[in-house]
């Protein structure tokens, strides 16, 4: 039994094992983003297409890290320089979005601002630390590097931040956002506490992305929640129309009158 989580810790983050996960995730975002396309037709939320926006910003992130190792397991690109430091940056980038999905299913200028300011951040983040672990000795494993703590230490700030926004706003659905972020944060915690030293990728923060993923789904409950002022304008809309058409046929009938008639032919 001591050695079950050890050999999947390692499924997870060896060939042919970490394509199978990368491919888990991004079916992951993709479902449900294929199901907010099909729900945004009868869906009475106020912005949809933000949740569809941010689901395609986690199908990317996943969609460049199996495109990545996969070239790295055809020996196209060097596994060790390349893949580390974008293993950890999709990471934080996914995060950063997961936040940003949870935390502002409406338009919000400041945390839009600041989630494109993060995702900037991260871009730098990467060259930084790409080129410096470049540099590095071939000998030193990725996994506990003074790098490798600048990305988890990023990652929980985020999540950090993400979970106790979430608790002081409460949007709809914010449980199981805040379930997600736990889950995030016991993977960050456990790949800091409890990781081997050797290796280069973490395989505690797979397992919290495979069990936390799914809770993506709860999402979509958004899509079948509209604003009780959104659906009061449309269920008064069809009564505006029939009054209209029925005062026309009433104006036209007074105009008809007789009394009408015999006052317009009268002389002046």
């Amino acid at each position: 039994m001591d050695k079950v989580l050890p050999n999947i810790l390692n499924i997870l983050t060896t060939p042919p094992g970490n394509l199978i996960v990368h491919l888990v995730l991004a079916f992951s975002a993709l479902a449900n983003l294929q199901a907010a396309l099909i729900s945004r037709r009868t869906s009475q939320a106020a912005h949809p297409n933000r949740l569809i926006f941010g689901l395609v910003m986690l199908l990317t992130g996943q969609v460049i890290l199996f495109a990545s190792s996969g070239l790295a397991w055809q020996e196209l690109v060097n596994p060790r320089l390349f893949l580390p430091p974008l293993d950890r940056a999709i990471v934080l980038f996914s995060l950063v979005w997961i936040v940003w999905l949870w935390i502002f299913p409406n338009p919000a200028r400041l945390g839009d601002l600041v989630t494109g300011f993060l995702n900037l951040g991260i871009i730098l983040l990467f060259i930084f630390t790409f080129t410096s672990w470049s540099a590095t000795d071939a000998s030193i494993p990725f996994n506990n590097s003074w790098i490798d703590l600048t990305w988890e230490l990023a990652a929980m700030f985020i999540v950090l931040s993400g979970m106790s926004i979430l608790i002081f706003s409460r949007p709809v659905g914010w449980e199981f956002g805040l379930g997600m972020l736990v889950i995030s944060l016991g993977g960050l915690v456990a790949h800091t506490t409890l990781n081997p030293v050797g290796g280069n990728f973490s395989g505690f923060i797979r397992l919290s992305q495979l069990a936390a993923y799914p809770l993506l789904a709860n999402l979509l409950n958004r899509l079948s929640l509209a604003p009780a002022s959104r659906i009061e304008e449309r269920a008064a809309q069809p009564v505006v129309k029939q009054e209209t058409e029925q005062s026309v046929p009433n104006a036209l009938e007074r105009t008809d009158s007789p009394t009408v008639v015999a006052a317009q032919a009268a002389p002046a």
